[in-house]
């Protein structure tokens, strides 16, 4: 890893009273000079992989109503900039050290919610180890406080932020004295932060006196266990060849004594890549190809929570300032029309923007004369005189020729329908940038928080309350009760669309980890390493796993296989958990939630019913605030 340039180098608060617990008393006086891996690569994985969440900033320093949240944990934001001095708002879920990655050079302040601007705890300039997210700067916040980013001045259009809780991410750092880049699990250095000398940013190392062997080194047909996963040569083992939709899994086989294990599985031909959120060209890189969309209404590829597609989400989805042409907040496609806030398009050069109009229209601005007469209007065969929109766009014709089922009709509801409709209009423009700024948590394809009912709602509402004129009936009676529901009224847990969007993420890109369960808790392996999906190959049954948290609270299992009826065990005591079907991952078919606390060792009983292979997730809720479940039967 890159040496990395701090401002200052003081571990944060939170961190101190780990580092003093740590066993070996060299290492106790450890600054932070250098982030450590497991942060910057988990970060560096959702500007590849997603989520992703776009936003428009608002201009100046003053919050309005339309100031998007970047609230969102494990998420890239990219926000939209609007002028020289842009503002967006955060809310730490938790007190402590969040770490700020941002993918370019864009002056970046922090101000609290007296307006006291806040300095880092340290500033790392240019050189996180991660492409996509060169720069990061840290900050000590207070839970539930309500704080303001400002970005600017700068002449970029949009900036990207990834932000992360530091201690999400303490790790053992084990010693490492054969010099392979693993540690020994008996002499750690617990920090978020990267190690001192001598030590490696991992206790997985099972002989650290041989640097051929260690999790990852090439396993050989020769009866030693080089990778350390507890098996000799590996045969009958899972594996995965390939990049991407190319992907292949197999299994491991010897060829002959002495050479290294093969994998029995082809990877797929790539295909030309197209924006969906995949990587078909398998070059490792999802929808590179800066020439996917090529329709004029849907030029960029953007990116939704984990997928893409051609179109927009901000105006500069739709080219330059200066282009005439905004993003439809309904359709999501590029439209003729302008705007004169901030971080909105405006006209070309010699245009004019039209607001007042719907849609909105750039018109050629045209200089009368000082000394020109008004035109004679008297003939009505005389051509129109002025500024003529330059950009025409028809709407679709509509009329009210609805009729709610189970209503009646009459007159009177045409001109009172038309009325609110033109009223809806009016007030269309004013509450599109509302309608794009959708939260971090959508429910279903970009639907925002609004502060105020969308159009169609309303309209659902008069069309039901005057049918165009009529009122609401059923079956004719306009005073009858719905029969009551035979739906089942067990609670179903649900949850939130963000903690699956992460977690699935993780689940599809990897990187994934084999690992073998012991039939016995001696040697079991661990299954603790946050943020990483494991492939689980069932040789023996029944047989076990290790997790040990580092965060106390409501932890998920998701399990690729729901008929694998896994249970927990901390010592010999059997842990309560609560069975529920997850959906939004195509991988996953069930979740598992159970209370865990810090400092104990748990015991993951895997059954002799279990299939071979079955993925494995482990996802701590409380990263996600309050907000964890859309439903909690508790």
């Amino acid at each position: 890893m890159k040496t990395l340039t701090l401002k200052t180098s003081l571990i944060p608060a939170a961190l101190c009273s780990l580092l003093l617990a740590a066993p070996n008393a060299e290492a106790q006086s450890t600054s932070c000079p250098v982030l450590g891996d497991a942060l910057v690569e988990h970060s560096c994985f959702h500007a590849r992989f997603g989520p992703f969440t776009t936003v428009l900033a608002t201009s100046g320093e003053e919050l309005t109503n339309e100031t998007p949240n970047i609230d969102a944990v494990h998420t890239e934001f990219r926000i939209g900039l609007a002028g020289s001095v842009s503002s967006v708002t955060y809310t730490p879920v938790r007190s402590g050290t969040w770490t700020m990655f941002r993918g370019t050079d864009v002056p970046v302040r922090l101000f609290d919610s007296s307006n006291e601007q806040l300095l880092p705890t340290f500033d790392v300039d240019g050189d996180t180890d991660c492409d996509a997210l060169p720069l990061a700067a840290a900050y000590q916040l207070e839970e539930a406080e309500f704080y303001r980013i400002e970005f600017g001045p700068s002449t970029a259009d949009h900036v990207v932020v990834v932000l992360e809780y530091l201690d999400d991410f303490l790790i053992e750092n084990g010693r490492d004295d054969d010099g392979d880049g693993y540690g020994r699990a008996d002499d750690v250095v617990v920090t978020a932060c990267a190690p001192p000398a001598g030590y490696a940013q991992n206790a997985l190392d099972c002989d650290d006196e041989d640097p051929n062997v260690h999790p990852g080194a090439p396993e050989i047909c020769d009866g030693i266990d080089q990778n350390c996963n507890g098996l000799v040569d590996d045969i009958g083992l899972t594996c995965r060849v390939g990049e991407g939709v190319c992907q292949a899994v197999g299994t491991i086989f010897c060829p002959f004594e002495g050479a290294p294990v093969e994998c029995n599985a082809t990877a797929a031909m790539p295909t030309p890549e197209v924006c969906n959120g995949l990587d078909d060209d398998c070059d490792g890189e999802i929808d590179n190809d800066p020439e996917l969309c090529s329709e004029w209404d849907a030029p960029t590829c953007v990116r939704h929570e984990t997928g893409a597609f051609c179109g927009c989400l901000i105006d500069l989805d739709c080219g330059s300032n200066e282009s005439g042409f905004i993003c439809d907040t309904e359709t999501r496609r590029c439209v003729p029309g302008c705007s004169t806030s901030p971080g909105h398009n405006g006209c070309p050069s010699g245009e004019e923007c039209e607001e007042s109009t719907i849609p909105s229209s750039c018109i050629e601005v045209v200089m009368k004369p000082p000394d020109m007469e008004p035109a004679d209007d008297d003939d009505d065969d005389d051509e129109p005189t002025g500024a003529e929109p330059i950009r025409e766009f028809q709407p679709a014709e509509s009329s009210c020729g609805c009729h709610v089922v189970g209503t009646t009709s009459s007159a009177l509801g045409a001109p009172l329908l038309g009325a609110f409709v033109l009223l809806l209009l009016a007030l269309r423009r004013r509450y599109a940038k509302a309608r794009l700024l959708t939260g971090a948590k959508p429910k279903v394809f970009l639907r925002p928080k609004r502060r105020v009912p969308s159009m169609f709602s309303l309209l659902l509402v008069v069309s039901g309350l005057q049918g165009c004129g009529g009122r609401a009936e059923e079956d004719g009676n306009a005073n009858s009760v719905p029969e009551p529901s035979d739906a089942p009224s067990n609670c179903v847990p649900v949850l939130d669309s963000s903690v699956v969007g992460h977690s699935c993420s993780h689940i599809t890109n990897g990187p994934f980890v084999i690992v073998v369960p012991t039939p016995s808790p001696t040697g079991a392996p661990d299954v603790s390493r946050v943020h990483t999906p494991f492939n689980v190959d069932v040789l023996e049954a029944p047989s076990e796993l290790k997790y040990n948290p580092t965060r106390d609270g409501q932890h998920v299992l998701f399990l690729g296989d729901a008929d694998v009826e896994l249970s927990i065990f901390r010592g010999d005591v059997e842990v309560p958990t609560r069975r529920f079907p997850v959906d939004g991952c195509d991988l996953v078919e069930e979740g598992i939630s159970a209370e865990f606390e810090i400092g104990e060792s748990y015991r993951f009983i895997v059954p002799s019913n279990a299939g071979s292979p079955f993925l494995l997730f482990v996802e701590h809720l409380g990263t996600f605030g309050g907000d964890a479940w859309e439903t909690d039967c508790e």
